[in-house]
């Protein structure tokens, strides 16, 4: 079995409601997953859920340097690097907008964003990390 990156996991219940305006028990900002307190972290089916997420930012944030490459080197703009470094941001609250509309409902709109779908179904899988393919979140669009 191949050992995988996992993210840097820490308990802290300001840096967990920071990040999440207060409504998460744990949220992802690659490299680091923050948990609000030491029973969450233990969890092993959240620990699975976020890690998925530290996979899908890696894979935004390899796919916005290719952006950023194009960007410089073929249309000479160096303005795409921002926008490209946090791409996996700007689609979870691009998704979470349109669901937003489609279901007029914040639960239903959150539950139905793509990252969060992917991991969802597969948090009970703590293997699905080794054998995970790439940007496999898009099976959810």
């Amino acid at each position: 079995m191949k050992r995988r990156f996992k993210g840097i996991h820490i308990v802290s219940k300001f840096f967990t409601s920071l990040f999440s305006a207060g409504k998460a028990t744990a949220v992802t900002i690659f490299p680091f997953v923050f948990y609000s307190n030491r029973f969450i972290a233990a969890k092993q089916t959240i620990r699975t859920h976020e890690t998925i997420h530290i996979y899908q930012q890696l894979e935004c944030s390899l796919a916005g340097g290719l952006i950023v490459i194009s960007g410089v080197f073929f249309f000479d703009q160096v303005l795409v690097f921002l926008p490209a470094a946090f791409l996996y941001y700007i689609l979870y609250g691009l998704f979470y907008a349109i669901n937003l509309v489609k279901y007029k409902d914040r639960y239903d709109a959150y539950r139905n964003i793509p990252f969060e779908k992917e991991a969802w179904k597969k948090e009970n899988q703590p293997e699905y990390i080794v054998f995970r393919k790439l940007f496999s979140w898009m099976k959810e669009l």
